[in-house]
């Protein structure tokens, strides 16, 4: 930690996520690995680890860049923010794209993580460990009860088959296979995790699921409309999965949580470029008959 004072107050910023108070934990991965970035959101951090509130920050900012202060010292105010904010830039900067460690042993058992590209992840597990990941950052149930449940998604005891990996059929993945219920019963197994295990596990599984969705363009992320807001987190990739068994592309809504959420995405992303395309075409078309 370090410590100073401002505004005539003693002032604590973590040096690293295990120094991040749990109770500030979920926003602060929500402002950084969830939402959009935006001009407010470094000013967010710096509101959320000095613990002001928002009543409080804004007569921070009223008092330090009013408009009858001078420039000079409205600039030296802004050189305060900025070197205080830079005491927090390893939230941004530091890598989480590498395990951690590569399992955790939980009742003489070791429960592996997943590989860091997400190669062998199914559709059906990226759905469920999404929904469970916004359900904890977004705090829908107060607690650590939707953590635990992702960490019992993603993390998994090895695959029990003897020489498993010579099987013609072995996916790639030494986790043994996804099972949602399996996962629901073993959510008291991790509670007794301390979070200095979980915190680094959170914190890998955000950032590799980021660069997951990031590299497949289905989402409009420049588009100048305003994003629809699902009514539920994990609602457009629940949508999908009832949208391509529908067309039967991967086959039934099992299959489709069976089939490899690479490529799911891949499929989604050509489709989305076809549409693109279709309704290029038909802009032109029309513009012709004008």
């Amino acid at each position: 930690m370090i410590d100073f004072i401002f505004e005539g107050e003693a002032k604590q910023f973590p040096q690293n996520w295990q120094e991040v108070k749990p109770s500030l934990l979920p926003v602060l991965l929500k402002k950084l690995f969830v939402e959009s970035e935006s001009p407010t959101t470094y000013h967010e951090l710096l509101r959320l680890n000095l613990e002001y509130s928002t009543r409080q920050w804004r007569r921070f900012c009223k008092k330090y860049f009013s408009e009858s202060l001078t420039d000079e010292k409205r600039e030296r105010n802004a050189e305060l923010l900025a070197f205080l904010l830079g005491r927090l830039s390893w939230m941004w900067s530091d890598p989480l794209s590498v395990q951690p460690f590569e399992w955790v042993r939980i009742g003489g058992k070791p429960f592996l993580l997943p590989d860091a590209q997400l190669k062998t992840m199914t559709y059906g597990e990226l759905t469920d460990s999404y929904i469970h990941m916004r359900a904890y950052v977004d705090q829908l149930e107060k607690g650590e009860k939707r953590l635990n449940l992702l960490l019992s998604t993603i993390c998994r005891p090895e695959v029990s088959a003897f020489n498993y990996k010579e099987d013609p059929f072995w996916d790639g993945d030494p986790r043994e296979a996804y099972n949602e219920h399996v996962a629901e019963g073993r959510v008291e197994l991790w509670e007794g995790v301390g979070l200095e295990k979980k915190i680094p596990i959170l914190l890998f599984y955000v950032s590799i699921l980021k660069d997951l969705v990031a590299a497949y363009q289905i989402y409009e992320e420049d588009s100048e409309q305003p994003a629809i807001e699902e009514e539920y987190p994990g609602q457009g990739f629940v949508k999908n999965t009832y949208l391509l068994a529908e067309k039967g592309v991967f086959g039934n809504v099992n299959q489709t949580r069976q089939a490899n959420a690479h490529a799911v995405l891949l499929f989604l992303e050509e489709y989305k470029k076809d549409e693109e395309y279709k309704e290029k075409l038909r802009q032109e078309a029309e513009r012709k008959t004008r």
